[in-house]
């Protein structure tokens, strides 16, 4: 509870869910289950928004993402229309900005459903690695009203530093972690929170690639409790967080 026991992790095999195992069926001398199932092909693109650096062509980028999808039959603020919001959000603030790294804005689509679609097209059309990608920001699962915006760390020590840096980035990795460092520092809903693995970042630190993912500092007390199910509604979402969740962010991108 609140999620079923098992859910199809793309395996491409039927399965059913009792929601109450205490009910007809765990009094039944004896059960028959019929499963009328089918695989369906489906398709869709992943949308990637990009814009230039300061040098041009060949610019190591930053990937800042949210993903688009919720889980079927669940409202989604939180997981994952508040991220989304946030990522337009920083969008607007960068509409002026001039870039030091590429960037790319991408609404990852298929996260929820194991397949993670969204994400094997983007690894197949960018090849992200340590060498082309500055770092990845996630946003999921954040603006909860009662939380603070909650930034770990991957690839990066947990003061923003990355971990035993090559001679050649050892310049960049101060700027980033001074300008991780200060941006939560200046904001008074920001704070440093505790790593996670369930998201789009995950497949980039196992790249190597510097990420930061940001959620709600009261993920697991209180909004995985949320998510997935019918309570992730807008009501649960605090508007000004991800205002100022959207301020941190933006200035992590534009970092000298």
């Amino acid at each position: 509870s609140p999620y079923p026991l098992f859910e199809d992790g793309n395996l491409g095999v039927p399965n059913a869910y009792a929601a109450d195992p205490r009910g007809e069926i765990a009094g039944a001398r004896a059960v028959r289950l019929e499963l009328d199932s089918a695989s369906v092909p489906a398709g869709g693109r992943q949308l990637i928004f990009s814009r230039k650096g300061r040098g041009g062509a060949g610019d190591p980028r930053i990937v800042l993402a949210a993903h688009v999808d919720t889980k079927y039959e669940t409202p989604g603020a939180l997981d994952n229309a508040a991220g989304l919001a946030t990522a337009v959000a920083v969008m607007e603030r960068l509409r002026d900005a001039e870039l030091r790294f590429a960037l790319d804005v991408v609404p990852f689509n298929g996260e929820e459903y194991y397949g993670v679609s969204g994400q094997l097209a983007y690894l197949a059309h960018r090849a992200p690695s340590a060498e082309t990608t500055r770092l990845m920001i996630n946003l999921d699962g954040l603006g909860h009203r009662d939380s603070a915006g909650a930034f770990s760390f991957y690839n990066l020590d947990a003061d923003g530093t990355p971990a035993a840096p090559a001679a050649a980035a050892e310049k960049a990795a101060a700027r980033l972690s001074a300008a991780t460092r200060s941006a939560i520092d200046e904001h008074p809903r920001a704070t440093v929170g505790d790593q996670w693995i369930a998201g789009d970042h995950a497949v980039f630190a196992f790249h190597g690639i510097p990420c930061v993912a940001v959620t709600s500092s009261n993920l697991m007390e209180r909004v995985v409790h949320l998510t997935h199910t019918p309570a992730d509604t807008v009501d649960e979402v605090d508007v000004g967080l991800l205002d100022a969740t959207a301020e941190v962010v933006a200035g992590l991108v534009t970092a000298e």
